[in-house]
């Protein structure tokens, strides 16, 4: 096997291939990432028997550094468009004994020289496509020189296989040279291990990868669902592109763009091949034309969990006292793991004990500390939340602030004043919790909040005394479209109706349900409630015209059987809005401010087409035995 797999090496004797990243909104690809394969019909013909091989010799960087020079020659010879993405493991990275992508430019004539092909235009000189974040202004194209090596800014560095012996430092200081150089970043297999967490959020990658364990029958799985939609909004608040990877099956594929992921990659989409095609299948494109949804938070609303609930008490020192006392304390309550330094009663910092102990540990240190005062010992400006912070808010202040607050904790208080820390992981066990619970009653066509989270919402709204706008949305004509046009189109109309529906709160103050059917619920805490209910009843017959045969459209309807088997006309798709207005003055129950609700919506049914009904009666009194 050693002779086979050097006669690998030394002949070049391994064959690129390139598996498609599409854009799933509008189906392009976007890029391709490099696969290698060994001679075929050989043992080495897999890229596990082939890697498995380079690390019992210890010639892994050998071998990744050929499949580098291999993948950019095919590239620039099949004249590919987008981003390459090579695979780099991150302990080739730290070793230091390996370069990325300076070789690629000298490609052409050695493929030239050995071959006698006429090569294509290198990375840089096929660069005619956007590369840049969707959404992006114009194309970034072309390539960058820095300390007179040329690189390409199409060319994505996607690490793999982290291993513990691999330094963070050391890594980020790669990566720091790689991306001056005009090279971005990847990370494969997120959610795989904790080690793929940290990487993210230490090295800020312009790309995520979502491991294929989360994709695979995730249609089926709610809690999979749920993992993939948090890490879709921390993808949003980091600035990174999230790349689903591993998708098989059109039910995986609905939902995965349901769940607002930007990218994806997998067998349904292209299989790794020496020769990929420049665009998708038709049958592909076809699946990417109906309506991509995006997921919405519930909003800031009352109520909802904050720091308080994951505070826990520790010890705090004044940061003159000496390090001597400090390490005192640790040594006194080996279950301690963090304390607290205040200055005049205000919190300044905390101190780690594994990190002071170790950095005692050392020779001549505790002589050196030990007297001086213990506020050397904090290593990073603490992040100071209060208790009143909401957790999704807090969640968000990680993408914000510096990341190893994830790690390290930070510092709650009330008031100003100190009482107690928090940890990443409490917080995303919290977080983690709040959305399995959401995904528990989310509507499965919209992701919308059901029944359960909608009255426990106006529950906590009544408590508050806030004064509010609740709207009762329904279709209506919707049965004779159903039976007409089938329910596939039917489920289409209901995702168009939500997708207007939430292009008209706002999720930092309003909330958004899916009753079921063709019922939606809208919460209003803005105070220009009644301009965007108008604005969604203009709006509808525009956002839904493509739904209709163009006859149908011209005639304004189309005839089908009715509810007693009678072949009847009936008019296009409308929507009716019944809303109440709830004051804090007022001591309703939820119970009834559904009913008058529900009694709007049937005023505004009565009006032909599309219409409002504002109840501008009083709610009465909760009745009280």
């Amino acid at each position: 096997m050693l002779a086979m797999f050097n006669s690998v090496l030394q002949e070049g004797a391994l064959t690129s291939f390139f598996q498609p990243i599409v854009d799933l909104q509008n189906g392009r690809i976007i890029g391709y990432e490099g696969l290698i394969r060994g001679p075929s019909d050989t043992p080495l013909h897999s890229p596990d028997a082939l890697f498995n091989a380079a690390r019992l010799h210890g010639r892994t960087a050998e071998l990744e550094t050929l499949c580098h020079r291999k993948h950019m020659d095919s590239f620039a010879r099949l004249q590919l468009a987008g981003k390459l993405f090579l695979n780099m493991s991150s302990e080739v990275m730290t070793r230091g004994d390996v370069s990325i992508p300076s070789f690629a430019y000298g490609s052409e004539s050695r493929l030239r020289a050995s071959t006698g092909v006429q090569a294509g235009p290198s990375l840089s000189e096929t660069a005619g496509s956007c590369g840049g974040r969707p959404g992006a202004a114009g194309c970034q194209t072309g390539s960058s020189r820095v300390g007179g090596t040329r690189h390409d800014d199409r060319i994505v560095i996607e690490i793999t296989e982290f291993v513990g012996t691999a330094s963070y430092a050391s890594l980020l200081d790669v990566v720091l040279r790689y991306r001056s150089s005009g090279l971005q970043l990847a990370i494969d297999d997120l959610g795989e291990g904790f080690s793929s967490l940290r990487l993210w959020s230490e090295l800020r990658p312009e790309y995520v990868k979502v491991d294929k364990y989360f994709v695979h029958r995730i249609d089926s799985d709610p809690m999979k669902r749920q993992f993939v939609r948090a890490m879709a909004e921390i993808a949003f608040q980091a600035g990174s592109i999230i790349i689903a990877e591993g998708i098989e099956t059109e039910a995986e594929l609905a939902v995965v763009r349901t769940l607002g992921i930007p990218c994806g990659q997998g067998y349904l989409l292209g299989r790794p091949t020496a020769n990929p095609a420049h665009e998708l299948a038709p049958g592909i494109g076809h699946m990417l034309a109906g309506p991509r949804q995006t997921t919405v938070g519930y909003g800031g609303r009352p109520g909802m969990a904050t720091a308080r609930k994951i505070l826990r008490e520790v010890p705090t020192v004044d940061d003159s006292q000496s390090t001597n006392e400090v390490y005192g304390i640790f040594q006194d309550q080996p279950q301690l793991q963090v304390l607290a330094v205040l200055r005049d009663g205000a919190p300044v910092g905390l101190i780690h004990r594994t990190r002071m102990l170790d950095r005692l540990a050392r020779p001549y240190q505790r002589e050196l500390y030990g007297a001086k005062p213990c506020d050397r010992f904090i290593e990073n400006a603490p992040l100071v939340v209060d208790q009143q912070t909401s957790l999704q808010d807090l969640a968000h202040l990680f993408t914000e602030k510096n990341p190893h607050h994830l790690f390290e904790g930070f510092i709650i208080t009330a008031q100003g004043r100190f009482i107690g820390v928090g940890t990443g992981f409490d917080l995303l066990r919290e977080i983690t919790q709040m959305q399995m619970d959401a995904a528990r009653y989310a509507n499965p066509l919209t992701q919308l909040p059901g029944n359960v989270p909608i009255n426990e919402h106006i529950d906590r709204l009544l408590e508050s005394g806030e004064s509010f706008a609740v709207c009762y949305a329904d279709l209506d004509q919707f049965k004779p479209f159903n039976d007409l046009y089938g329910y596939r189109n039917g489920d289409e109309a209901i995702q168009l109706t939500a997708e207007l529906l939430r292009a008209h709160i706002d999720p930092a103050e309003d909330f958004l349900g899916h009753i079921g059917g063709d019922d939606f619920i809208l919460v209003f805490r803005s105070d220009d409630w009644k301009l965007r209910c108008r604005a969604i009843v203009d709006e509808f017959p525009a956002s839904t015209r493509r739904l209709y045969r163009p006859e149908h459209l011209t005639a304004g309807g189309y005839v089908a059987a009715n509810r007693q088997g009678q072949d009847v006309f009936h008019q296009l798709l409308s929507i009716s809005l019944g809303i109440v207005r709830v004051d804090a003055a007022m001591r309703s129950s939820s119970v009834q401010i559904a009913e008058m609700a529900a009694l709007a919506k049937s005023q505004a049914k009565k009006v032909s087409g599309n219409a409002m009904f504002v109840e501008r009666r009083a709610l009465p009194a909760p009745f009280c035995p």
